[in-house]
């Protein structure tokens, strides 16, 4: 499937889907593990990032993939400085934070996205940094606002902050 991916198939690729796993990595042996959205990520196919979104079965974060430790899908489309399939991940996940309630899975996609250890350098990528915080700033505020909620009274289990949406 990544094959197709990669060569910008449409047409090939939702015949794909209706058998294959959207989240199989292209060769399971090879080094990287890369998903069908992680080449649609690093080739800049917004349409193929959206056709592969529109499947509730994916794992938008691409952390599932265990070799793929710095190279999650939003990575990619950061490093090639993809400003639309960035500002669609984000969406995409801030959608199902704000709609599913699954703060976790929007969070883990958010960390990825942030993560300390991802080298990015604001002032070479300062328009997909800016394409980002427009696409959605109120939610990214609220995101902000219940991070800092959480430091000052950390969450407890069953707590109903830590399961709050804002």
């Amino acid at each position: 499937m990544c094959k197709v991916v990669t060569d910008g198939n449409m047409a090939e690729l939702r015949k794909l889907l209706l058998d294959c796993d959207v989240n199989a990595a292209s060769e399971p042996d090879s080094k990287n593990q890369w998903t069908p959205l992680h080449s649609a990520c690093e080739n800049g196919f917004a349409d193929i990032v959206q056709l592969l979104m529109s499947r509730p079965e994916l794992d938008v974060t691409g952390i599932s993939s265990a070799k793929v430790a710095n190279a999650t899908p939003v990575h990619l489309a950061v490093k090639r400085q993809h400003t639309v399939v960035v500002q669609a991940l984000v969406l995409h996940a801030l959608a199902a934070l704000i709609s599913d309630s699954v703060a976790v899975a929007a969070t883990q996609f958010l960390a990825a996205f942030l993560a300390p250890e991802f080298p990015l350098d604001i002032t070479a990528r300062a328009d997909v940094i800016q394409a980002v915080w427009a696409a959605h700033e109120d939610a990214a505020e609220r995101l902000t606002m219940r991070n800092r909620l959480l430091e000052q009274y950390p969450a407890q289990p069953n707590d109903v902050l830590s399961r709050v949406v804002w």
